[in-house]
C-alpha cells in the first residue's frame, strides 16, 4: 500500500512492448510510477524516455 500523499505503484512485466507496454503508459498517464521487469534492458530504457521519467 501506498502512504497517504504518495502516487500508486504499478509493476508490469514485458512492459518494454505489446500489450505490457500499452499498459505501463496508460498506468503512467494516470499517475502511477510504474516499474518495469523486462527482458529487453535497451527497450526498458527507451520506453523511460518515451514515458518522460
Amino acid at each position: 500500500m501506498s502512504g497517504s500523499g504518495s502516487a500508486p505503484i504499478a509493476l508490469i512485466t514485458g512492459g518494454e512492448r505489446g500489450i505490457g507496454k500499452e499498459c505501463a503508459r496508460q498506468l503512467a498517464q494516470r499517475g502511477y510510477t510504474v516499474l518495469i521487469g523486462a527482458l529487453d534492458i535497451a527497450l526498458a530504457k527507451l520506453q523511460r524516455r518515451v514515458f518522460g521519467r
